[in-house]
């Protein structure tokens, strides 16, 4: 049986410059029966952001820019199936908005590392 724990502890310390909130999302239903997300914080995790590439969506209503990141973080996040999940970036190199959600699209269990793939849609 091979042991990954050094190698994800050497990818760690040189690629994890980058930092995310990972959030949860709850349903709850207002008094309407309508329902709704609440995030709930998962935790804080030090990880790789690399940007994706992105081009324009154009509909009869306006366009839009998907654009899309790969969040490279620790195993010890602890995701299920059974959820979907929101980010906050915290700390990047790329430029980005403290305040704003990325949707986790999906993400792949790796021997080193969990990589996430997020998504915001930026009206143009």
């Amino acid at each position: 049986m091979i042991d990954w724990s050094q190698g994800r502890k050497q990818v760690a310390e040189i690629f994890f410059q980058d930092e995310i909130e990972l959030y949860k999302n709850t349903i709850e239903e207002n008094q309407l029966g309508e329902e709704y997300e609440v995030p709930e914080l998962v935790g804080t995790y030090s990880c790789n952001i690399e940007n994706q590439q992105s081009t324009v969506k154009y509909t009869e209503v306006g366009a839009s820019a998907p654009q899309t990141l790969r969040i490279s973080l620790s195993k010890d996040a602890l995701l299920r199936y059974d959820y979907t999940y929101k980010i906050v970036i915290k700390k990047a190199r790329l430029t980005y908005d403290s305040s704003e959600w990325w949707n986790v699209d999906g993400w792949v269990e790796g021997q080193l590392s969990t990589v996430l793939t997020v998504s915001r849609e930026v009206k143009i």
